[in-house]
């Protein structure tokens, strides 16, 4: 399997910026992907579950006013098996933000240029936008060079 390389043109050919993504990244962005899918599927089950636990809940002290055992029963019975479902589905939960937060440390990791690189695109991206890399440099020196010599002409006089 080799890489992907896609190529972009900024401002009309002044800058050609090749970018290579290995299937590796591809693969780790689609796998990202499924785990943020699968965690909001959870969440938003999760939320269901509660909201039922509240109704079940409700259903309980209603039953209880009403004085209908049986019914009282039958509800905490059903708020024992929620609260089972609600702790796996914490459990779950919990075990995705973990994987989704791990994956987006591992991302960042992977992501970061190498310091060698990233000055050679901004020299790059000097050149191309009129900036010499080394512009500054021998501004500084110029700078310097006029004050030495007006230090010296104020001595003079």
């Amino acid at each position: 399997m080799g890489d992907l390389t896609s190529t972009y043109s900024l401002a009309k050919g002044a800058v050609k910026l090749t970018l290579t993504i290995s299937r590796r990244a591809r693969v780790d962005k689609e796998y990202m992907t499924a785990i943020l899918t699968e965690y909001k599927l959870v969440k938003r089950k999760y939320d269901e579950l509660i909201n039922t636990l509240h109704l079940w809940q409700k259903r309980v002290t209603l039953a209880a006013e009403k004085g209908e055992p049986d019914l009282q029963t039958a509800a905490e019975k059903r708020i024992r098996e929620l609260q089972e479902d609600l702790f796996r589905m914490e459990e779950t939960k919990s075990s995705l933000e973990r994987e989704l937060e791990t994956e987006k440390h591992a991302g960042k990791e992977r992501e970061m240029p190498e310091v060698s690189d990233s000055e050679k695109l901004l020299s790059r991206l000097q050149k191309a936008a009129g900036k010499d890399a080394g512009l500054n440099e021998k501004l500084g020196r110029l700078s310097v060079k006029s004050e030495l010599e007006r230090l010296k002409n104020d001595l003079k006089e």
